[in-house]
């Protein structure tokens, strides 16, 4: 029971990252698709230490 749950979850994960996958080799090519994803990840980079320093 507890395996089917985990194997469950394992399937969840791996369907989405293979469509990550597929979106980012469609997206390759592109670079706004690039400094869009860069910003969003300094977003949160700032955000988490804005968020840890002021604890």
């Amino acid at each position: 029971m507890i395996l089917n749950v985990f194997d469950n979850i394992w399937t969840s994960l791996t369907e989405w990252s293979n469509e990550c996958y597929k979106f980012i080799m469609n997206h390759f090519d592109e670079p706004f698709f690039w400094i869009i994803l860069a910003i969003i990840l300094i977003a949160i980079t700032f955000w988490a230490i804005s968020d840890l320093a002021n604890k």
